[in-house]
This record gives structure tokens, sequence and C-alpha cells, in this order.
């Protein structure tokens, strides 16, 4: 069996975030995954939504680009399950006289987190 590569994401648009976080319960699933990937039944239960809709929901967010796979974990039976993160740690809208201004905060993957954690450590260590 050999490794299943996920495609990487496009990038963000705008109008997709302003989309997702305008339902209120894609922005729970969206800020149920910021911190940590979560497993569908994970996410239902800390959202309190029933997990046909949890579903639904990861579903619609992963297709939008704003939810991705960051891994798949096996139950102790043998049954895969994926572990969802969002892309977005926070989103902001601005609105004036002279339009709207959609900005977010991207949430980085676990590797690029490491490797900033890493680097920085390496930095610090450099400086002693």
């Amino acid at each position: 069996m050999g490794i299943i590569e996920t495609p990487k994401p496009g990038p963000l648009r705008p109008e997709t975030i302003v989309e997702a976080i305008a339902d209120a319960y894609s922005r729970r699933v969206l800020a149920a995954c910021v911190k940590k990937a979560k497993a569908v039944k994970e996410i239902s239960q800390e959202t309190g939504l029933p997990l046909p809709s949890t579903y639904r929901h990861v579903n619609r967010l992963q297709e939008m680009g704003l939810l991705l796979v960051e891994r798949s974990a096996l139950t102790p039976d043998g049954k895969r399950y994926e572990l969802y993160r969002s892309r977005i740690r926070g989103a902001r809208i601005e609105m004036d006289g002279s339009g709207e201004r959609v900005s977010w905060e991207p949430n980085e993957p676990v590797e690029e987190r490491l490797a900033n954690v890493w680097d920085s450590l390496r930095f610090q260590a450099g400086r002693d």
C-alpha cells in the first residue's frame, strides 16, 4: 500500500471566507478546528451539532478550501478516519465608505509550525 498524497489546497478567496463565516454553524466548525485537527465526531461533540449536520458542514468547508485533512488515523478496530484543521485562525470584515475589506490570519500546517519553532530555537541557541 502506497502513501496517499493530499492535494495542496489552492489560495483562499475573500468571498469564500465571507460566505463561510456568514453561517453560524460553519463558524463553529472552523473555530473548533483552529488549535488542533479533529475528527468529525469530536467536532460534533464540541459544537453541539448533530453528527449528520457536522458531516455536511465539514464536507462543504472542505470543498470551499477552508478545512483540510491534516492527517488520517485508525480506530482500534482498524477503521480509517480523517482529522480536519481550519486553514484560517481568524477573519475580519471591515466596511466603510470606500467598500469592504476582508482579511484573515492563516492557520499554519503542523509541519510549518514545527519548522518555525525549530528555526526560532536554532536562532536563540546561536545568540547565546
